[in-house]
Formats: C-alpha cells, structure tokens, sequence
C-alpha cells in the first residue's frame, strides 16, 4: 500500500503538483449566470470568482438552468449538471433553493438535482487534480465533497463559504459537522462569524457596479424611493410597500424578480388605491446601465429585510454598498449583516424588522431632513472606501489559498 501511494503521489508532482506553479479550484455553487449578458444572478460572487481567476485556475460547477448548458465566463469554465425536464430546471438562480424546500411537490425535483449534483462533483474530484475546493453555501453543498483522505490520493483543502443562512434552521442543525469538515470558514459578515462561534474568517462580499457619487439630490415634488433585491419572503419588500399607507409623495420603485411579485403587485394595488398621492413601480430585472442611473436618481434606498420563516435572513446586503458608492442615503432593517454597514443615526438609519411603522417615521424623517440624510450618504460613503475595497479583500483571500 506504501508503494502503490507513493506512485500516484510521484505521478501527481509529474503533472505539475509542486510549488509555484498555478493553484486549482473547485468553485462550486448552486446558482450562476447562464451568460455574461445576464450578472443579475450572485453579481457579488461572479467579480469574486473573476478576480480570482486571474491568479488561479478555477473551474466552476454549478446546476443547470432550463438547459443552459455548459460553458465558459469570462474564460472561466463553467459546467452545468443536469437534473430535471428543460423547463422544469428552476430551483436555482432567481428563483433560490432555499425558497423551494418548503414544497413538497418539489422533492422529487429537489431529490434528483442533491442526487446529480453528488455525483458531478465526485466525477472531477475523482479525474481531476484540485488543491481547493470552494463550497458556496455549506447546506446541502458540503455534503457532495468528500474529505480527499477519503476518496483520493492527492490532497485538497475544502474552503466553505457561509452567507445568512447560517441562521437557517437546517445549517444551525449541522454547525458542528460544517466546522469538522471545512479546512476554512469564510464568514461574509460578523453576523454569519458569530453563528459558528467566531470560528470563521471574516471577508465581506463586495460590489461589482462601480459609481461616481451624486451627494446632491435635485428638490423635486416627489421623493423618489428605491428597493434593489429578490421578491421572496426574507428581503420584507411587503413592510415597505405597506409603509406607502402614510408617506405622501413619492414614486417607489422595486427592481428585482421573484415568486412573490404577483402578491406584492396586488398589495401595492391596494396601498395606491388608499393613498393616491403615492405611485409604486415594478420594474423587474434590469441591465447594469440602468440599474446605475437609479441609484444615482433615487433620493432615498431602502432594504427592508426580515428574518423570514426558515430562519434565513440577509448575510450581508451588497445593494447597500451600491447604494453607498451612488451617495443615496440608505434605511434598512436592524438583521443579520446590515449593521456592518450602517451605524444608527451615523452612516444610515436602521429599523426594527416587521415594522412598516418605523419605516414610514425613517422614510419621513429623511424627506424633511434632507441636509442630515446627505451627512449620512457622505459619512457612509467615506466609511465603506476604507473598510469595504478590493485590495482588502484580495488579500484575504490570497492568504487563504497561498
């Protein structure tokens, strides 16, 4: 037995296993853009990953979508593994698995995607030489890579890369199994560090948009209001929307897609029906220019999220750094990773979740104090420039893989 891993290990370092040579990564996640044109999908992750690959060679598995298919991003390989009919393929991406455990007349689908998504990552760890495998999302992700002790010869580190569900109940079950088996926990903020007792590395995500700030907001009649997300449970676009009852004035305008547009569509219906003074806008997904000039337009940003039923809430909120980087003044809800951003009354305002209430007195007190709301802007933005940058965070992780 000596012998014969003494010869795969002489064969790996043959192959180019030895030191100074370009490090191989695994990336695995379950949802990724299904090309370049659409980056509406985990925008956060794709720079990231973009960035990476410049000094390593990553290769990126992920699960189809509608038969996508495999392909590349950016020169970045990305295969797609198969697990359902064409059209059926849609756990993932804007839709979120998380979103879709909780139907059961899914779970022949959910069962076949964990059960092709096991077997893809056996089949490259199994052919393929990696130093790192990089886990987005330990549950159920961490389940489909084996410890390289037990299944190969040549060794591998298994990075895990935690965001807020780690306050999801079914991640809080196996905290203790992610710690075993991850060589390293990355955190994306202190909130997801302190779930596994601060024994995780913090690095946040950062934005990919780049922006000139516009501190100066023109006066005009109507305040312009502006949420950037997903429409499902945990983002809390119904507390805001309800929160139009009182504010008088204003256009909201809601970008993003997701299974609870047609609810939130008839709620809004009925707010605007009650206070006509008040418009509210869906305007779904929309491309990288436009998503900018909103920002830059908008008077105030809003981020109403909630820790939603499964226990699943924001990890960290990178719109609130794009909104930053625009010099729109930001109010959002007091969970998860969102205080990393906004300090109370210094960088921001933040609130109580479930509160449309207190929404509606921030979104006032912003409206008749604009002078305040752009020290906010100003003071944010100056904070996130030095905390929240590239280099920092390309260091990190160069310290990690190196």
């Amino acid at each position: 037995m000596q012998e014969m891993s003494s010869g795969r290990r002489d064969t790996f370092q043959e192959d180019g296993y030895s030191e100074g040579r370009v490090k191989k990564i695994l990336w695995i996640t379950s949802s990724f853009p299904v090309n370049e044109q659409d980056d509406s999908v985990v925008p956060w992750m794709t720079e990231l990953v973009t960035r990476l690959s410049k000094e390593y060679k990553i290769n990126l598995l992920t699960a189809d979508y509608k038969h996508s298919g495999s392909n590349s991003y950016k020169g970045i390989p990305v295969s797609r593994f198969r697990y359902w009919f064409k059209n059926g393929e849609d756990l993932t991406n804007l839709n979120g698995l998380n979103n879709q455990i909780g139907k059961p007349w899914l779970w022949p689908k959910i069962l076949s995607w964990f059960l092709n998504g096991w077997i893809a990552v056996h089949e490259r760890l199994y052919y393929t030489k990696y130093d790192y495998v990089v886990v987005n999302w330990a549950i159920p992700h961490l389940f489909w890579v084996p410890k390289c002790k037990e299944y190969t010869f040549y060794p591998y580190k298994i990075i895990t890369k935690e965001y807020g569900s780690t306050a999801y109940k079914l991640s809080k079950l196996f905290k203790g199994y992610i710690l075993k088996k991850s060589d390293v926990l990355v955190a994306i903020s202190n909130y997801v560090k302190k779930a596994y007792d601060d024994k995780a590395v913090y690095i946040p995500e950062l934005q990919k948009i780049t922006i000139a700030p516009v501190f100066d907001k023109p006066k005009r009649e109507r305040t312009k209001i502006l949420f950037v997300g997903r429409l499902v449970e945990r983002k809390g676009v119904e507390y805001l929307i309800q929160a139009m009852q009182k504010v008088k004035n204003v256009n909201l305008y809601i970008i993003g897609d997701g299974e609870l547009r047609p609810r939130l569509k008839r709620l809004a219906k009925d707010i605007c029906d009650y206070n006509s003074t008040n418009r509210i806008n869906f305007l779904g997904k929309v491309d990288e220019e436009t998503l900018k000039i909103y920002y830059l337009e908008s008077d105030i940003f809003v981020l109403p999220s909630i820790i939603d039923r499964k226990g699943n809430t924001e990890g960290q909120g990178i719109v609130i750094l794009e909104a930053i980087h625009a010099g729109t003044p930001v109010i959002a809800t007091n969970v998860g990773g969102i205080p990393d951003m906004i300090k109370d009354h210094i960088t921001g305002l933040l609130v109580p979740e479930k509160d449309s209430n207190s929404l509606y007195k921030a979104l006032q007190f912003m409206i008749d104090n604009p002078d305040t709301a752009k020290q906010y802007a100003k003071a944010a933005y100056e904070d996130v420039q030095e905390r929240f940058n590239w280099d920092a965070v390309m260091g990190q992780w160069r310290e990690i893989l190196n």
